[in-house]
């Protein structure tokens, strides 16, 4: 099911990169990263993803969101850290062409994202390796607020399959 995330951590924090032997790794920004709507990266962020560079992994930061708010965030990162806007999560064409452009195998990356529907779905519609984390935040765009509502009726309705997801990363916050 393309629903089903390989793991599920707390947050970013808890993920135990050095085991996860990929050589790329998109993140979802809003919630993921930073609280939604942020202009800014924090340092621990920051020193994460400065980790995983030295560790020889492409960083891919890989939102919906746009606008002046990602270009000031491109300010403040690495030039070879990407950084996707715009790309209308769960559709896949714009990250397709994006992984298609850098011949990116999509074998070889993992997408960490907090939502079931924009950033799980989509990597597991690409065939990615797929990180679930909860939510950092309470505030949300109007739409994502839509998807958390799906979000828990698929659970409700597929609650066995679905157990250890929402006890790890759990949409209830």
């Amino acid at each position: 099911m393309n629903l089903i995330p390989n793991l599920t951590f707390s947050n970013i924090y808890s993920i135990k990169f050095n085991e996860i032997q990929k050589g790329s790794f998109f993140f979802d920004f809003d919630n993921t990263l930073m609280p939604w709507y942020s202009d800014c990266i924090s340092k621990n962020v920051l020193e994460l993803l400065l980790k995983l560079k030295r560790d020889n992994k492409r960083i891919v930061i890989a939102s919906n969101g746009k606008g002046k708010r990602f270009e000031q965030l491109k300010k403040q990162l690495p030039k070879d850290i990407d950084v996707l806007q715009g790309l209308r999560k769960p559709q896949i064409k714009r990250l397709q062409k994006y992984l298609k452009e850098n011949n990116i195998d999509v074998r070889d990356s993992v997408f960490i994202g907090d939502n079931l529907i924009t950033d799980i779905y989509t990597a597991n519609k690409l065939q990615m390796y797929t990180i679930k984390v909860k939510p950092i935040g309470l505030k949300e765009f109007w739409a994502t607020k839509i998807y958390r509502v799906i979000e828990l009726f698929i659970y409700l309705i597929f609650s066995k399959q679905f157990k250890e997801i929402y006890e790890k990363s759990n949409i209830n916050r």
